[in-house]
């Protein structure tokens, strides 16, 4: 990074796509420890409502979409 330059400046110079997959990858990593934590929990009559499996398989796809688009140009 050159002297100067802050994250913004920085940020505006990535291409939309591959902020989208690191945002789609971020929310996978959440959704695999939210699973996590859902599959440990002491209150076996309280699961939750979100499918956290679910969400962190489709932001996968996501995350692997938007980063073949991105190295497609």
């Amino acid at each position: 990074m050159a002297m100067g330059v802050g994250i913004t400046e920085s940020l505006a110079d990535t291409p939309p796509l591959w902020i989208a997959a690191a945002a789609a990858l971020a929310l996978c990593l959440i959704a695999t420890v939210a699973e996590r934590r859902r599959q440990t929990r002491r209150n076996v009559d309280n699961p939750g409502w979100v499918p956290w499996a679910g969400v962190s398989v489709v932001a996968l796809f996501a995350a692997v979409i938007c980063a073949v688009l991105a190295m497609r140009g």
